[in-house]
């Protein structure tokens, strides 16, 4: 959770209280140790991650959006008792009394196969998740890969952007507001 991964991306750990980075060997020893964290401090895994947090406050306000938003993609069943949930990077919740998110996103700097099964367990599983669900990516859509070419050809295009095109939108997403 605390160490940079093998895509080289750079962890960011953010104050909510300072609104300001903090180092890792800045943070009190047992959080160090036992790798989980203060309340008031949010870890990114990249730093693309943290700039997409930061334009979605930015645009939304710092209530409207939820990291690491937990959504179960698989149920409990014989094969996996527990069922499984995927934390997708951000939820933007529009109104504190809705059941449900109007957008979910998520940063990706580089396409795992975990990432593309979870993206068709939730197609699957949550059409409507589907529906509301963005893809952020750092500098240029990968069209090359057979999974964004696929759904390219869909009306998710339009929910497939670089973190650029999506702060330049003229208008915020209509399912948000």
């Amino acid at each position: 959770m605390t160490t940079s991964n093998k895509y080289k991306s750079k962890p960011v750990y953010w104050d909510l209280k300072t609104r300001s980075i903090v180092r890792r060997i800045n943070l009190p020893v047992k959080y160090q140790k036992s790798g989980k964290l203060p309340k008031n401090i949010v870890y990114f895994a990249s730093t693309f991650e943290f700039k997409v947090y930061q334009a979605l406050v930015k645009l939304y306000g710092v209530n409207a959006v939820i990291c690491q938003y937990p959504l179960p993609i698989i149920k409990e069943g014989k094969c996996c008792p527990l069922g499984k949930d995927w934390r997708i990077d951000f939820a933007i919740q529009s109104s504190f009394n809705a059941t449900f998110p109007s957008m979910l996103i998520e940063a990706k700097g580089y396409l795992t196969e975990t990432f593309t099964r979870n993206l068709a367990f939730l197609e699957q599983t949550h059409p409507l998740a589907f529906e509301r669900f963005y893809l952020f990516f750092e500098r240029t859509i990968p069209t090359r890969n057979r999974l964004i070419r696929n759904l390219m050809n869909t009306d998710a295009r339009d929910r497939i952007l670089t973190l650029t095109q999506f702060i330049k939108m003229k208008e915020i997403p209509h399912e948000v507001y």
